[in-house]
């Protein structure tokens, strides 16, 4: 595998995320030197001067490599630094498939890795002993491009047609949904082939039915595109759907180039979807059709499995690239599914937020979760409101999952997208029974685990510094711990909820310490706006800044982003190092139930001062779930 032998680089450092791979400022570089040049100066200047600088060909790593963001950039820049194998006890899935796409092998098998590590020269078939054949394949053309070309060429056969024809068996929901999807490819191009039942581990091609992308990364695919398929796309520009909100308000003239390119495209294809307001996946969802099939290029687009049977499969900017100039090919090895069966009731003084870290907690701290989808039902799901199954699904990578989809019907969802927006429009009651009649699980089908979540046990708990995987209980706080400010954040944690809890728990006790809110949803506005949430945050304006965009904001860095040597206390979903900010300084998350406790003391809370707000918690409530059930606002 390697005649120049082995040169190792290693990083035995556990939970290294893509942010400290790729720095978010660095995702803005589009020429191939800076790219390569900017690998892992988000976790030392002094390791990215030895990793640049060197002549290396594996790089060894510790657990959960490439967590977090779905940024191929940080994939690229390995490539680009003349690694072609990647060892590592995990990997985070999106970024595992990204390293694969760029031609680079992920080896997780420990007696590979220890070989390795010893000095052995293995050959190809060793390291990719443990890979689904579509997956080498993928690597033996080095990288997606040159195997997705052979395809569209005639020249490799899809995958699935390799695959026996086996006898039927029990399937996951997940398993059911792809082995329909890609027998309807397959029989497009070979009419003659049986229905494939297929099973975790196969990889096959698929043609989703839209493609969802946003402003920084499409300058990307352009890049793909003009590097590998002379700028050439094949799809209808009425499926690529994308939105400015990563950057949207930022001066850095890069961006602003990467901006240009997405209006350019609106302008081009006025009939397509114009995601110029809102974080795309608070927007997007309202628009989708059940049952569909997305391509999308980030980690957050988990969220889209809300919406009744549609079906997400996160990727990077190379193969969505790829889709556009091949007529909409997509790989995609099925993932093991955990069944999340989400029962009983929240306590009174917690949010859902604080369900979700409770999970992290109890079942998903270690590698229970990695590379898994997410199956979610349950009485308990079937009542949650739409912003809390928004959480619940949003939060899935942090679960280290790849993916998620509803299984049991939430009338409170289905009533939401119906309010305000147009996918649903002309789907009946009996229409989207139907649908996910086809979507539950059969009897004895083989998951990695099914767990129950009893929503009734959920505690109060704060998370981090730097890691989401490090959750305590306020109970068990040996110490307190004292905060500069308070940030209500982005599409994990600034909803219609999130501002109602802070709004009322500021009427009853006056902020000591600082709160930015950054809002991602203009719907949100709108309705904060028409309850006099809006009004009531404002009258605390000496404490309280209120962003006026619809971004990210800190969560990714810009707009309040944490400064250096402050302890911060947020309400999104993440919080590696230097992701919201400066690296010399500790975000710690929570729900905003907890935040907005803690704002009124300087302090993480107790429990029991949590409850002493436990009316104004229960009128948040009340007031949000009487607006929605209403309808104030409707969105087309």
């Amino acid at each position: 595998m390697f005649p120049e032998g082995i040169k190792p680089f290693r990083v035995d450092i556990p939970n290294i995320s893509t942010d400290q791979l790729t720095r978010v400022t660095d995702v803005l570089h589009t020429d191939p030197e800076s790219i390569r040049r900017s690998l892992l100066l988000g976790l030392s200047p002094e390791t990215n001067s030895q990793i640049t600088a060197g002549d290396w060909n594996i790089l060894f790593a510790g657990s959960s490599f490439g967590i977090g963001s779905s940024r191929e950039n940080s994939a690229e820049a390995i490539a680009r630094n003349g690694f072609r194998v990647a060892a590592a006890e995990s990997f985070g899935p999106i970024f595992r498939a990204n390293l694969i796409n760029q031609g680079v092998i992920p080896v997780t098998n420990e007696a590979a890795r220890l070989r390795l590590e010893n000095g052995e020269n293995l050959d190809f078939d060793t390291l990719t002993s443990e890979l689904p054949e579509g997956e080498k394949t993928i690597l033996v053309y080095g990288g997606l491009p040159g195997y997705l070309t052979a395809i569209a060429r005639g020249i490799e056969e899809l995958p699935q047609k390799f695959i026996p024809e086996r006898k039927a068996f029990p399937q996951t929901t997940v398993e059911k949904i792809i082995s329909r999807l890609a027998t309807q490819l397959l029989r497009q191009t070979y009419p003659d082939e049986a229905d494939r039942c297929l099973q975790a581990g196969d990889t096959v091609i698929l043609r989703p039915d839209l493609f969802v992308g946003y402003d920084v990364f499409w300058v990307h695919v352009q890049r793909v595109l003009a590097q590998h398929f002379d700028s050439k796309t094949n799809v209808d520009p009425r499926k690529i759907w994308l939105s400015w909100d990563h950057f949207r308000d930022s001066t850095d003239s890069r961006a602003v180039t990467a901006v240009k390119l997405v209006q350019d495209f609106w302008q081009a294809h006025p009939d397509t979807f114009i995601g110029n307001d809102g974080v795309y996946n608070q927007v997007i969802p309202r628009h989708l059709k059940p049952g569909s099939v997305i391509a999308a290029m980030d980690s957050h687009s988990d969220e889209f499995g809300k919406v009744p049977g549609v079906f997400n499969i996160p990727e990077g900017y190379t193969p969505f690239a790829c889709a556009l100039a091949t007529g909409g090919l997509t790989p995609y090895t099925i993932p093991e599914s955990i069944q999340l069966n989400i029962i009983g009731k929240l306590p009174s003084h917690t949010d859902i937020k604080d369900a979700i870290f409770n999970m992290i907690m109890r079942h998903f701290s270690e590698k229970a979760g990695d590379g898994a989808m997410f199956e979610i039902g349950g009485t308990g799901y079937q009542k949650l409101s739409y912003e809390e199954a928004s959480k619940v699904f949003n939060a899935v990578t942090e679960f280290g999952g790849i993916g998620a989809i509803g299984i049991d019907p939430n009338p409170n969802v289905i009533d939401y997208l119906r309010r305000h927006g147009t996918g649903l429009n002309g789907w009946t009651d009996e229409d989207l029974e139907r649908l996910f009649s086809r979507l539950l699980p059969e009897t004895g089908a083989s998951y990695r685990q099914s767990l129950t979540v009893n929503l009734a046990d959920t505690i109060p708990v704060i998370v981090g510094p730097h890691t989401h995987k490090r959750v305590i209980p306020l109970d068990q706080l040996s110490e307190a711990i004292f905060f500069n400010r308070i940030i209500i954040n982005s599409c994990g944690g600034s909803s219609l909820l999130d501002l109602a809890i802070l709004a009322e728990v500021l009427n009853e006790s006056s902020p000591v310490i600082h709160i930015d809110i950054q809002i991602a949803d203009p719907l949100t506005r709108i309705y904060a706006e028409r309850l006099g949430i809006i009004t009531a945050l404002r009258e605390k304006d000496e404490w309280v800044r209120l962003a006026d965009s619809h971004t990210c904001g800190p969560c990714l860095g810009s707009g309040a982003a944490v400064q250096e040597g402050e302890i911060v206390l947020s309400t999104n979903n993440r919080n590696y190092r230097t992701r919201m900010g400066h690296p010399n300084s500790e975000v710690y998350l929570a729900s905003s139930v907890v935040a907005a406790v803690t704002a009124t003391l300087g302090r993480a809370p107790t429990d029991q001062e949590i409850r002493q707000y436990e009316s104004a918690i229960l009128r948040a409530k009340a007031e949000v779930k009487a607006a929605m059930q209403q309808g104030l606002v409707l969105a087309g």
